[in-house]
């Protein structure tokens, strides 16, 4: 009795000592702090409305995280991440929640600084338009030379610069006097809500794909693989269960149904992690995870 308590204590603390291995290698600071700033270049950086980071972000950003800066991440994506990051998490799943557990306040407040930062910075350029001022026509026309901007045919003539540049004047106050007015109602309470509001649909398309029947399931999964961007039979499910706002159209097609954002991002993962991972984890037991994921997410995100 007495030898199976400490085999038991000894199984216990291996463990133990394992999950701190294993919890130690799946981040560092040092890779949580790269990943926000990957997150604040990707996303913050030359835009006047940042929009709520996709699953496909996230994953982006990651195996940039994981790999050479030299290396890519997409099709080129290397073997070493899929071999080892990649099969780590899908092998021990717990240790994502415990990455979100341990660092995800963190990166939530270091983006939260990023997201306020932003918006001190944002209107700086913008009001660079009140500087400007009327060249004139003769000067008007050497500085259109030399910026090299376009022209139907021939260089423009003095007068015919001179109003070319009070039209570029003009939308360029239009356009910088709207994103003030958009920044000005801008908040970090309003992105972050955004964010909570694509955290639930995909726990929504999540849990919805795990009530499917297997085989169905399956289908719908094998379907999305095949050609990427049009999907017939899974493309109706979504708009029936209200997944979707509607079927893309035309060029929708490639702005909507797109590889990298919802809902591709978590039907191609759900397979591909399925698939390279058969032995270790199935569709719906990743599913699962995702749902666990989100609710973590939710929790840790500013109200």
């Amino acid at each position: 009795m007495k030898k199976t308590f400490f085999s038991f204590a000894a199984a216990i603390c291996l463990a133990a000592i394992c999950m701190g291995f294993y919890k130690a290698h799946l981040y560092t600071l040092a890779q949580v702090e790269t990943a926000v700033s990957k997150a604040t270049q990707y996303h913050l950086n030359w835009t006047t409305n940042p929009e709520p980071l996709q699953l496909g972000d996230l994953l982006y950003i990651n195996v940039h995280v994981n790999i050479a800066e030299e290396e890519q991440a997409g099709s080129g994506t290397p073997a070493t991440y899929k071999t080892g990051w990649r099969s780590l998490a899908a092998q021990n799943p717990w240790l994502l929640h415990e990455a979100i557990k341990s660092y995800g306040p963190l990166a939530v407040r270091m983006f939260q600084d990023s997201l306020i930062a932003w918006h001190r910075n944002a209107l700086l350029p913008n009001a660079s338009w009140r500087k400007s001022h009327l060249l004139s026509p003769e000067r008007a026309r050497e500085r259109w030379l030399e910026k090299g901007w376009h022209w139907d045919e021939d260089p423009p003539t003095a007068d015919s610069a001179y109003h070319l540049q009070i039209k570029r004047i003009q939308k360029w106050k239009a356009d910088s006097i709207s994103i003030e007015q958009n920044l000005a109602s801008w908040s970090s309470k309003n992105y972050w809500t955004a964010q909570r509001q694509i955290l639930r649909q995909y726990k929504k398309l999540a849990q919805a794909l795990v009530a499917l029947p297997d085989s169905t399931l399956q289908s719908y999964l094998n379907e999305t693989s095949e050609k990427g961007r049009r999907a017939s039979k899974t493309q109706t499910w979504l708009l029936s269960k209200g997944l979707i706002a509607a079927l893309p159209e035309g060029d929708d097609v490639y702005r909507v149904w797109y590889l990298d954002i919802y809902p591709m991002d978590l039907l191609l993962l759900t397979r591909r992690i399925s698939k390279d991972y058969s032995s270790i984890t199935g569709p719906k037991r990743f599913l699962k995870q995702v749902i666990l994921a989100c609710d973590e997410l939710n929790a840790i995100i500013p109200k």
